[in-house]
């Protein structure tokens, strides 16, 4: 594989794990922020519910007993608004009410509601006995089960306020381990990648290093090694194509020399006015010294 296929690799690997990890980051944050506004539309109107239906309910018993100390039939009619006002509250709740618990809990209120008014009309009517009694404590009753019921259905309870929490919390954790897993997923490749290009680079390197020091001093007796065929193994290549040129001009610069400096040496092995029997000689022995000879003749 190439050098610039090799870094490619490298790049896009880190670049698909960011990419990644910024995604992932960004889907993992919508999801807790969709879990957030879902506490919040369920828990924030609970905790604001409560205080003002028990104010409404408080205001609708209020208005029973207004009209029995009025005496006034006509009153009556006033604890109507009021306990509609409590199911517009009951309906404004929206997701933070089942549709099963608002149900409940109107009719709660409009048994209350019934009986209070079917109670307060016969004391207006001056009516008495242990009948009236029993249905007195009959509404006293059903007053208590309209306040547990909206308890119940209602009130912001610790387990559900830590439940929606918990959530929070490993939506959270799930982000924070997804990232991690990511960015130690992204990092082991890239450095086994980085090890696996790397290795090989920096192999061809320093014998590219050694071969031009080599070079560099003459020395065309050992080539550069081809371990590779990217970018840097063909360098090594032309390198000792040139190494190979080189010396070849060194040795024909080399045996130039030498019959250049025999030429001298002849010359001066000759020189004055000798007899051919002497001058046949001295060339001789020169000629056999120069190229090694053990002897020679003429």
């Amino acid at each position: 594989m190439r050098i610039r296929a090799k870094l490619r690799w490298m790049v896009g690997t880190a670049t698909v794990a960011l990419l990644l990890a910024v995604t992932g980051s960004s889907l993992l944050g919508r999801q807790q922020t969709r879990r957030l506004r879902d506490v919040e539309s369920r828990l924030v109107p609970k905790r604001e519910l409560q205080p003002r239906l028990e104010e409404e309910f408080g205001g609708h018993g209020k208005a029973f007993q207004d009209a029995v100390s009025a005496e006034d039939v006509g009153s009556l009619d006033d604890a109507i608004v009021v306990k509609a006002r409590l199911f517009e509250l009951i309906t404004s709740a929206g997701s933070a009410v089942s549709p099963t618990a608002a149900a409940e809990l109107r009719w709660s209120i409009q048994d209350y509601h019934d009986v209070a008014r079917s109670v307060s009309a016969r004391m207006i009517s001056g009516e008495t006995g242990e009948s009236l009694v029993n249905d007195l404590a009959k509404m006293q009753a059903q007053r208590g089960k309209v306040l547990a019921t909206m308890k119940r259905t209602v009130g912001l309870e610790r387990r559900e306020l830590s439940a929606g929490f918990a959530a929070i919390r490993a939506a959270n954790r799930a982000a924070d381990e997804f990232r991690l897993g990511i960015g130690l997923a992204g990092l082991a490749l890239l450095l086994g990648l980085s090890v696996w290009g790397g290795r090989g680079m920096l192999r061809t390197l320093s014998h590219l290093s050694s071969g031009f020091g080599r070079f560099g001093r003459g020395d065309f007796s050992a080539p550069i090694p081809v371990t590779s065929d990217d970018e840097l193994g063909r360098v090594a290549k032309e390198a000792n194509q040139m190494a190979a040129s080189l010396r070849k001009l060194a040795e024909e610069r080399d045996r130039h020399d030498w019959i250049k400096a025999g030429v001298v040496g002849l010359s001066d092995a000759i020189q004055g006015e000798l007899e051919p029997r002497e001058l046949a000689r001295s060339a001789l022995w020169f000629l056999s010294r120069r190229v090694g000879a053990q002897a020679g003749a003429l």
